[in-house]
């Protein structure tokens, strides 16, 4: 079940604990600040004003150690009347709703972990009291080690952004950006970037951090943004401009340092690189460490570089960190990263420096360990080894055809969660047909394939995946019309598997693209159809094996008599223009006929409706279209039903009133009709009064109402109503907008 983000806030009145987790940049932090600010303006969007209090906490954070010093820190420095003392009596007290934001467990230290417990310990006190924690995949299975046996939890999954909402969270990015001076480019140019893009390209925008990045990177350097597929090659193309930055601020306000390399540009550039090289190794001693920052020993290791070059230490890590000062015996720094994928990305850098001189991953995260190795936890490298993988294929493809078994081997037993995660990998890794292959004999067997469903945007990859697993059944969710062309080759590969197809929706602008895919020897079970299509050509519905219920509208035209057995179709639905009954599916509920016309004599032709009820035995609604004009001799008559048939008489003008009222009794409907209905009809007031009285006299019974499209005044409708109820004892409605009408009315 998938939960809108607006509704996470009352998920969380059920449980204690609710768990969010997310892969790297998936929206964890956007989605606890985001909740934390709507309360404080009100809560209109998440529905947080249930809530008397909220309190929000970082695991990052150091410098507190319980639950009293975050309070202290999130009272107001001008709210001195209010003390500790008077808000934890406030917390304990069962009648006000109490939640904490608790974000990024896995970026959890000793300190952090302490406040943290604080708040489960009185959770489990206080039955008010509620927890919403964020965190990435691995660390959540240590949440529920912990607390499963204490605290009601519940977990979700943070999907990213649907697509129909990326381009509105660009728009607000960028725009920010032009205000704050960081962008001068086009809004509006970046999104018809993104709208170009392939769908799988689009993909790699699912998650927040890769949109923000997106909406720097246009801002700095369009031309930055256009090449790039993959997060590693995101961050890369955001490191070139630090670096472009950062020569360009030395050159003009330290020619003390030009001068001393004799204004040297690649000396420059390499000196940039040494002191780099040093934060990737830096980065990836705090990632073994479990921070998300450089120690003070690590900033000494850099400012030493910085030192022995020559350089600005002051403007080097500022191109690539966080400054922030700490108390602790004496004022000592730290160096943070902007985002935590940042330090993952650093390390993975280093990493790669480390496979060019020969190592292999293993014995490099070994090294880190030293005579500790059996300590050793290999699922927080996880997001580097992916970065990794990236990384290779932007730089040498010959690295990743000699590492790609080992970052795969890696991510294995690091346990990755879904399979998601193992089509980025793989994407990444496919530098070329020979790499594509290997690496997908190797993939493919890690996927979990229960339920599996496949969408857009992973067309192209299992169609290569799938070559090499044996799967029995198969959802396929397709919406993007622009991947046609690769498609044939996934039902290809899935007919070599002779799995079962199941399509989860057929719409009307699918049409074309089906058309081309489905061929007569696939196993294909539809769930739903929605068609609306005018297309006379639909071989592909004579495949399809329906399960569920459809609805089919437009499914041949006029004249078009080719139709496709149906009789073992559960159509609940069918608006068709048909010249015979016979392959009508014998589980039909509702039928609406437009009734086919000799193009010689005029006459509808009898496409058997005296045999409707035998052939449809669970019918219990006929709507019937006759276009005006056609010739009533051969009129069929309608059969007796649970409920009383629609007649549509469409296009009626003063030339047809007699046609049409021999039309409406030759049908002899048995109890009448529910409702008579006149699509685009161009009859004045006292010419629909006429047709009324006509109608009376001829025995036509209306139950319900006749429906007309024609405008009226006021008075004219009055005196339409009042002649209506008079004579056929039934309403009169009518449609405000004819188009409307005829578009739903009519076919």
């Amino acid at each position: 079940m998938q939960v809108k983000y607006t509704d996470i806030i009352d998920m969380a009145s059920a449980f204690t604990l609710l768990l969010l987790d997310s892969e790297a940049g998936g929206g964890k932090s956007t989605t606890t600040q985001f909740g934390f600010n709507d309360w404080s303006m009100g809560g209109h969007v998440m529905k947080t004003m249930d809530y008397d209090f909220i309190f929000s906490m970082r695991f990052r954070d150091q410098h507190l150690c319980s639950l009293k010093e975050l309070i202290n820190e999130l009272i107001p420095e001008d709210m001195i009347k209010i003390s500790i003392v008077d808000v934890m009596t406030c917390i304990a007290d069962a009648s006000l709703n109490i939640l904490f934001f608790c974000d990024g467990y896995d970026e959890k230290n000793i300190k952090s972990e302490q406040v943290f417990q604080d708040i489960c310990n009185l959770a489990k006190i206080h039955q008010h009291v509620k927890i919403i924690v964020t965190s990435r995949p691995e660390s959540i299975r240590e949440l529920y080690y912990k607390f499963d046996q204490i605290l009601k939890i519940e977990h979700l999954k943070i999907l990213g952004i649907e697509e129909s909402k990326r381009a509105e969270f660009l728009r607000k990015y960028h725009d920010e950006f032009i205000k704050a001076g960081v962008s001068g480019q086009s809004t509006d140019d970046l999104l018809k970037f993104y709208k170009s893009c392939s769908t799988r390209h689009k993909q790699l925008y699912r998650l927040p951090i890769n949109l923000v990045i997106l909406a720097w990177l246009w801002g700095n350097d369009p031309q930055k943004v256009k090449p790039i597929n993959s997060a590693a090659g995101l961050y890369t193309a955001v490191i070139e401009i630090f670096n472009e930055k950062l020569k360009c601020r030395i050159i003009q306000s330290y020619p003390d340092v030009m001068d001393k390399i004799n204004h040297d540009i690649d000396e420059l550039h390499e000196l940039i690189d040494n002191f780099k090289e040093q934060v990737y190794e830096q980065s990836l001693i705090a990632l073994r460490y479990d921070r998300i920052y450089i120690d003070s020993k690590g900033v000494k290791c850099l400012n030493n570089v910085c030192r022995n070059n020559g350089l600005p230490f002051s403007e080097l890590k500022g191109a690539y960190l966080l400054s922030k000062l700490e108390w602790k015996i004496t004022l000592s720094e730290t160096l943070e990263f902007p985002h935590k994928g940042f330090l993952e990305f650093y390390a993975a850098k280093c990493i790669e420096i480390k496979l060019i001189q020969g190592k292999n991953i293993k014995n490099i995260l070994l090294e880190l360990y030293g005579k500790h190795h059996k300590k050793y936890q290999w699922d927080k490298y996880q997001n580097s080894i992916q970065f990794l993988g990236g990384i290779l294929a932007l730089n040498d493809a010959n690295l990743v055809e000699e590492h790609g078994q080992d970052i795969i081997n890696f991510l294995k037993e690091t346990g990755i969660g879904n399979n998601t995660q193992w089509y980025t990998v793989y994407s990444d890794l496919k530098v070329n047909s020979t790499a594509a292959e290997k690496f997908a004999i190797l993939i493919a067997p890690h996927l979990d394939l229960n339920n599996f469903t496949i969408k857009d945007a992973e067309v192209e990859i299992l169609s290569a995946l799938l070559k090499y697993v044996e799967i029995s059944t198969v959802t396929l969710d397709i919406s993007d019309t622009e991947i046609s062309t690769q498609l044939p080759t996934l039902l290809d590969v899935l007919r070599t598997k002779k799995s079962i197809i199941n399509i989860f929706n057929i719409e009307d602008k699918h049409v074309s693209m089906w058309n081309a895919s489905i061929k007569q020897n696939y196993k294909i079970n539809i769930e739903n159809v929605v068609l609306k299509t005018e297309h006379k050509n639909l071989p592909f519905l004579s495949y399809l094996n329906f399960i569920g219920e459809c609805h089919l509208f437009y499914l041949w035209r006029e004249l078009h008599t080719a139709a496709p057995d149906m009789s073992r179709w559960p159509v609940r639905l069918l608006r068709t223009a048909a010249a015979t009954t016979d392959a009508l599916p014998t589980t039909l509920k509702q039928l609406y006929l437009g009734l086919l016309v000799d193009p010689t004599s005029g006459a509808a032709k009898d496409p058997g409706l005296d045999c409707l009820t035998q052939q449809c035995p669970h019918l219990e609604l006929l709507g019937v279209h006759v276009k005006s004009g056609s010739g009533t001799d051969h009129l069929p008559n309608l059969p007796k039903l649970q409920h009383q048939p629609y007649l549509y008489l469409s296009q009626l003008n003063n030339c047809y009133l007699q046609w049409a009222v021999e039309t409406a009794r030759t049908l002899k409907p048995s109890g009448g009709y529910f409702k008579l209905c006149l699509p685009s009809c161009d009859l004045r007031v006292q010419q629909l009064c006429d047709l009324v009285r006509q109608l009376s006299t001829a025995w036509v019974v209306v139950g319900n109402a006749i429906v007309i499209s024609s405008p009226h005044s006021n008075q004219e409708e009055w005196q339409l109503k009042q002649e209506t109820r008079k004579f056929l004892h039934c309403d009169l409605l009518w449609y405000q907008n004819d188009e409307e009408l005829r578009c739903k009315e009519s076919w």
